[in-house]
């Protein structure tokens, strides 16, 4: 950009050449490249600039977190609400950078600015699941475990109820379904719905039997081995709830595979 606040032409030229150069690109690049683009044609390149500030902040191949990471996933985040609201790729854009920006921001024990992120996460699935008819509402699952963290047992059970609500008339095709419905009855306990808990616990113990009557084979994240793991940590005292050793710790949000 020249003095005059104008795209400098050479900018352009240069940036459209890396992006159409053979060979590999580098995040760094990318990044480069289509923040310039972005001010030039912004409809094209803002969506294609969140995503690669996202990619840069975080090295999947190393494992590493770039060394600005948080600053790249907040820069993500305004780019992807600088997005005309018309365009109907902002929706998933800007769900994507609060998503990665949320996780960094928890990970720093930021979790007032996290679970804002969230809600805001939740908002957008909330519009997108009006729209579609879907009854699956995107971003439950973070919001009900930010709520937890910060002792909303009753409304992180709310939300969990409505998750599995949703996905359960689907079974285990819906992916995911055995650990959601974990999800929920550690919810239910931890708000002191015991009775609710128990009753979500039997759908589960049910479910997985008829699955593995189906296969006629035990499947292998639900073997009768960890069933009492399972119940003690899901429908044990309050003050004896925290998982030993032996059943291990449950994956947390960010773990998932599910993008609920």
């Amino acid at each position: 950009m020249n003095h005059s606040g104008k795209v400098d032409q050479d900018d352009i030229v240069r940036a459209r050449n890396v992006l159409l150069a053979s060979g590999r690109r580098t995040p760094r690049e990318e990044v480069d490249a289509y923040r310039v683009l972005a001010q030039v044609s912004p409809a094209s390149y803002l969506p294609l600039l969140a995503r690669a500030l996202r990619r840069l902040s975080y090295d999947t191949s190393s494992g590493k977190k770039h060394a600005a990471c948080l600053a790249l996933c907040e820069e993500a985040v305004a780019v992807a609400r600088s997005i005309d609201s018309a365009e109907p790729a902002r929706a998933d854009v800007l769900y994507e950078a609060l998503n990665t920006c949320q996780r960094e921001l928890y990970d720093l024990g930021r979790r007032a600015e996290g679970l804002a992120m969230r809600a805001e996460m939740l908002a957008i699935g909330r519009a997108q699941a009006e729209l579609s008819g879907d009854s699956v509402v995107k971003g439950l699952r973070v919001w009900a475990a930010g709520l937890s963290e910060e002792g909303r047992y009753a409304e992180a059970a709310d939300a969990m109820t409505e998750l599995v609500s949703a996905i359960l008339p689907d079974g285990p095709a819906s992916g995911g379904l055995a650990w959601s419905l974990l999800e929920w009855i550690a919810a239910l306990h931890d708000a002191g719905r015991s009775g609710e808990a128990l009753a979500a616990f039997e759908t589960l113990v049910s479910m997985e039997a008829a699955e593995a009557a189906v296969w006629k084979r035990p499947k292998p994240r639900m073997t009768a081995a960890r069933w009492p793991a399972i119940s003690t940590r899901s429908l044990g005292t309050r003050g004896c709830s925290t998982p030993t050793a032996e059943e291990g710790r449950r994956p947390s949000c960010g773990e998932r595979h599910s993008p609920c």
